[in-house]
């Protein structure tokens, strides 16, 4: 619930109070957060030293049958 240097925040409740500068997500994930009623917190205070970076990280397509 608290970001530490060994750990991250993956507490959906302590996101939304207090949104991050860094977001690291994925594109379906992302999807879900910008159309959730419930996730409205994360963008309503949007400012430039707020929620500064969105990370998309699709390195999971690359794996499996269809990666090398």
């Amino acid at each position: 619930m608290v970001m530490t240097e060994e750990g991250i925040i993956t507490n959906r409740d302590t996101l939304r109070l207090k949104p991050p500068d860094i977001l690291l997500t994925n594109y379906k994930m992302l999807d879900y957060l910008l159309l959730r009623p419930r996730d409205y917190a994360l963008w309503k205070d949007n400012k430039p030293e707020t929620l500064r970076y969105i990370v998309v990280d699709e390195l999971h397509t690359f794996d499996g049958a269809q990666g090398n």
